[in-house]
């Protein structure tokens, strides 16, 4: 569930405009690698990832949620949690996506791709 999230976090870093981004080390091939694979994702499941963003950025305009939040979250494994309380409609987004980042014909490799990309073992 971890893999879902670092990708939602990273989607979410390429659709909303924020300080986020400056925060997630992207270059080179794990770029690349992320973009191609958001490009895989059907319309609708980056309707929904965008929908997802939304969600999150009027968040941290009202200052229910800051960067550092979302990034601590993530890393702790409680970005599902913290998500899905921020609104009613945020929980069945995210069990959307999750279901069609399964049915993703590259899934097997995001795992490697995503702990490079945060610096991190999990």
């Amino acid at each position: 569930m971890r893999t879902l999230f670092r990708l939602l976090f990273l989607g979410l870093c390429l659709v909303i405009d924020s300080a986020v981004q400056a925060q997630m080390p992207l270059g080179g091939q794990n770029q690349t690698e992320v973009l191609k694979f958001l490009n895989e994702l059907p319309p609708e499941t980056m309707q929904k990832v965008e929908a997802l963003g939304k969600i999150l950025q009027q968040n941290l305009k009202e200052g229910k949620l800051t960067d550092a939040q979302m990034h601590e979250e993530l890393m702790s494994g409680n970005l599902d949690q913290k998500i899905r309380g921020l609104n009613p409609e945020a929980g069945p987004l995210l069990d959307d996506i999750g279901q069609a980042m399964k049915n993703h014909p590259n899934a097997e490799n995001l795992p490697n791709l995503l702990n490079g990309m945060m610096g991190t073992g999990q």
